[in-house]
């Protein structure tokens, strides 16, 4: 399986000691373990292509085109939480994006809000996620294809407006 980016472990050379390298690996696979788990609790499988919410409202996986991904706009409203992205799709279709950014301001949650202005059948959803380094996992889905989601673990306390 070709692990998302935070799932991979580094060589152990690069880690100061055997200790800090097995408790790195060993923090990697648990994180492996949640992931896997959430997806399937969901039906859902991970896509190389999944890369912003333009990305959701297709039938079709594959990727944006050139200047037309939302991480690629200017003026860059969407690259911040779109951090750490999956795709996740459903019987073939772009189902869910998960994302991790390290911090989730008020312009950011204004923005996922936005999306879902701009299209009816998305739906957003915040949790503590299987990234770690305190991210917060973002969850953006298609609720023509799924009713709800749940995120990995609790919402974090990110702002008193919240989503």
């Amino acid at each position: 399986m070709h692990w998302p980016y935070g799932l991979t472990t580094a060589a152990r050379s690069t880690y100061a000691s055997q200790d800090a390298y097995d408790a790195a690996l060993q923090d990697r696979l648990e994180a492996r373990q949640l992931l896997v788990a959430w997806a399937e609790s969901h039906g859902l499988r991970q896509s190389s292509t999944g890369c912003c919410p333009r990305w959701l409202q297709r039938n079709w996986s594959r990727r944006c085109e050139a200047g037309a991904c939302a991480r690629e706009e200017v003026p860059a409203t969407d690259v911040w939480w779109l951090d750490h992205t999956i795709g996740w799709l459903l019987d073939g279709r772009p189902a869910a994006l998960t994302a991790a950014p390290y911090h989730l301001e008020d312009a950011e949650q204004e923005r996922l809000r936005w999306w879902t202005t701009q299209d009816t059948l998305l739906r957003t959803a915040l949790g503590t996620g299987w990234y770690g380094f305190g991210t917060t996992q973002i969850v953006v889905w298609r609720a023509d294809l799924l009713e709800t989601i749940t995120p990995i673990g609790p919402a974090p306390l990110v702002s008193a407006a919240g989503l």
